[in-house]
């Protein structure tokens, strides 16, 4: 039962072909809906999700770790959606956050300059060199987002199973491609995907609840339920939130023991 991820450049109508992938696979599609969850959840405004995910980190984002603490949340709503089969996820980060799970299919929509300039031209009527000043600052900011988080440009082909340039191609073409390999014995999850998928969320959950008025946490793992949790944190500090952590770990569902550490 498949995973999609669909990793969108700017302006290459990756929204429109998840939806049409969608709709001939009978598949759940979803994009900004999981900030819609994690602004609910977390009680958080989804305008600073979104802005985590787009934008840079600003001077005052490295010194307050906001955005680590927003794609904590972002990381949680997803996950736990992921938890789903027959599943297509459109949007920024995504391939990311699943990208050491095997058999999900990840696939990169892209463009050339040249189009995408274009696209921007027409849209907001504006001059070519406008057009690609726009497009340059876009770029960059995504870039230096993913380096900055993952040490990684966010669309380094590496990460992908599939990239697919859309000039030639229409949407049923590429819709089409991707229909196909989703048939493949490789992109279907097996038991170990979704063992996989399980401690994920579980860190996920973990991680976000503990964003905020915790010490820093240095390692995070899970493992059929067996936690290991590495706190930068004095002796002092584990007495006010050991309590805290326990009750934490209780709620989190499937979570049979765990590990608390200390490193200074």
């Amino acid at each position: 039962m498949p995973i999609i991820i669909i990793s969108r450049g700017s302006l290459t109508h990756g929204a429109e072909i998840a939806e049409a992938l969608a709709e001939k696979l009978n598949f759940r599609c979803f994009s900004r809906e999981i900030l819609l969850e994690a602004s609910d959840q977390f009680d958080e405004p989804e305008i600073m999700l979104q802005r985590a995910i787009e934008n840079e980190p600003s001077f005052f984002d490295r010194l307050s770790k906001r955005k680590e603490k927003y794609l904590c949340y972002i990381r949680a709503a997803l996950l736990k959606r992921l938890q789903q089969d027959n599943v297509i996820y459109h949007g920024y980060s995504g391939h990311f956050f699943v990208k050491d799970v095997p058999n999900v299919l990840k696939v990169r929509i892209t463009a050339s300059t040249e189009a995408r300039v274009e696209l921007i031209r027409k849209r907001e009527l504006v001059s070519e060199k406008e057009a690609l000043r726009i497009l340059s600052r876009v770029d960059t900011a995504r870039r230096k987002w993913g380096e900055y988080f993952y040490g990684i440009d966010p669309g380094d082909p590496s990460l992908f199973d599939m990239v697919l340039r859309i000039e030639n191609m229409t949407t049923g073409d590429v819709v089409e491609l991707i229909a196909k390999a989703i048939q493949l014995p490789c992109f279907q999850l097996t038991s170990a995907s979704h063992k996989r998928l399980r401690d994920l969320y579980a860190e996920a959950q973990i991680m976000a609840h503990m964003a905020e008025g915790f010490p820093p946490i240095r390692h995070v793992s899970v493992d059929e339920g067996e936690v290991t949790l590495v706190f930068e944190a004095t002796m002092k500090e584990k007495q006010r939130i050991l309590p805290l952590v326990e009750g934490i770990l209780h709620r989190i569902e499937g979570i049979q023991n765990y590990r608390i550490q200390l490193k200074h």
